[in-house]
């Protein structure tokens, strides 16, 4: 157990409310923008689409979905300290990456 946290992958949930800690997906923002092309006088529409920021929030039941998975990261920087950090499953799990490293 590191400071208080268990090993491995755990749901946060409020004993009081039954709520559960979820970082939920941020959807996806679009947009355009124009572009110059200053020696040759041309302007053109750049079309770009990414993911946004997740949003953190509550759940009210278990869903089994990675957005409420959490693990405590706490390998060592390259100066050989410990970072603790509390991260969410969801954000740092990629198809055929072993998620939490150790």
């Amino acid at each position: 157990m590191s400071n208080g946290f268990p090993d491995g992958e755990f749901c946060i949930i409020n004993e009081a409310t039954g709520l559960y800690l979820a970082a939920l997906p941020g959807g996806t923002i679009t947009g355009s923008q124009q572009e110059t092309d200053w020696l040759e006088r041309t302007r053109e529409t750049v079309h770009y689409t990414h993911t946004a920021n997740q949003v953190l929030g509550l759940a009210t039941e278990p869903s089994g979905k990675n957005y409420e998975r959490w693990f405590l990261d706490d390998r060592k920087n390259s100066w050989g300290q410990e970072h603790y950090h509390l991260v969410n499953y969801a954000r740092t799990s990629a198809p055929g990456t072993p998620w939490p490293p150790r």
